[in-house]
């Protein structure tokens, strides 16, 4: 008797789960026709989108949640030098006039038509516990102290910076790989990233890991990798050092604009933080794109794809300016 009642039970058990499973497929596949657009035809469309090894990650993400509305298109995806300019679409790092900076997985300029998608910014940074900091907030560094501190080290001791006595050596530490940071950072500082000195790191995590166990380190990286997105201040352990642009030796108001996110985001879509280290995010195509499909995604990026881009750590530029880039595209 107590057999059949255990069978009874798991039998009542085995059907509802068998129910729920069946509710729980017909409900993926009803979301699934809601979200996902299918495109007649027996030829797949095809894109083939190229950009630099530090774009990689947001642009396969990209095409990643356009193939999921669009799963019957082929997006490639691919590294700058593998295809030699062959691709419909390139992301590439440029200034604020959209002129190219000099990096060495860049090609040359051939593009005609270059559209603004995001910002970014590779800042200069130290130890929060640098005990020159408050004077440092006050006086900031300007680009010629930046020079003589990377390029040729004349500038070696805090107490040079900060016009104190103190003997404290500055440890500046630059990239050993290859990098957008390290070209940008050079391209400001005039020279190019095989010509700084300091100590060789591999990689942004490498170098935020140096300045960290460094109290009187100083380094430079993207503000992507700066900043907390969640609370808007710099990360733990970390400072951004102020630029001091006007050279006069002191952080005037509309200089100080460090000490969280939103500021230096606003400062550098506004051009106040100059370009280089500020850069922009660009698609650009050798000629007006034909190809229908590539229109769509491009369109796509400029409505469905900022929160993405956002949430990479790129900047995104005024809704007037995606607005005005989206309409270029769209112009017959």
């Amino acid at each position: 008797m107590m057999k059949r009642n255990t069978l009874s039970f798991l039998n009542v058990i085995s059907l509802s789960l068998s129910c729920l499973c069946i509710w729980w497929m017909a409900s993926c596949s009803d979301q699934a026709g809601k979200e996902r657009k299918h495109r007649p035809g027996k030829n797949i469309p095809s894109i083939t989108i190229t950009g630099s090894q530090e774009l990689y990650p947001l642009i396969s993400q990209l095409a990643f949640e356009f193939n999921w509305i669009y799963p019957d298109v082929r997006i490639d995806v691919s590294p700058i030098s593998s295809l030699h300019g062959q691709s419909d679409i390139l992301f590439r790092v440029m200034d604020r006039n959209k002129r190219s900076i000099n990096l060495i997985d860049s090609p040359p300029d051939t593009g005609l038509l270059s559209l603004t998608v995001a910002y970014d910014a590779v800042l200069p940074f130290g130890n929060a516990g640098n005990p020159y900091l408050k004077k440092l907030r006050a006086m900031g560094i300007t680009q010629s102290q930046f020079r003589y501190i990377f390029i040729d080290a004349s500038l070696s001791h805090w107490g040079q910076l900060t016009r104190t006595d103190s003997s404290s050596r500055i440890f500046p530490f630059t990239r050993t790989d290859i990098c957008e940071a390290g070209e940008i950072w050079s391209a400001y500082l005039g020279t190019q990233q095989a010509n700084m000195t300091g100590t060789g790191v591999y990689g942004e995590a490498g170098m935020i890991m140096a300045v960290r166990k460094n109290t009187y380190g100083i380094g430079y990286a993207s503000i992507r990798y700066l900043y907390d997105r969640k609370t808007l201040e710099p990360m733990d352990d970390l400072t951004v050092i102020p630029v001091d642009l006007n050279n006069n030796g002191k952080m005037d108001k509309v200089e100080n604009c460090y000490h969280n996110l939103e500021a230096v985001s606003f400062a550098i879509k506004h051009g106040t933080y100059p370009f280089p280290p500020a850069t922009t995010l660009c698609l650009t195509f050798n000629k007006k794109p034909a190809n229908q499909l590539v229109i769509d995604f491009i369109i796509w990026i400029y409505e469905n794809g900022m929160q993405t881009i956002q949430d990479a750590g790129y900047i995104i530029p005024s809704e007037a300016t995606l607005k005005n880039q989206s309409l270029i595209i769209q112009k017959p």
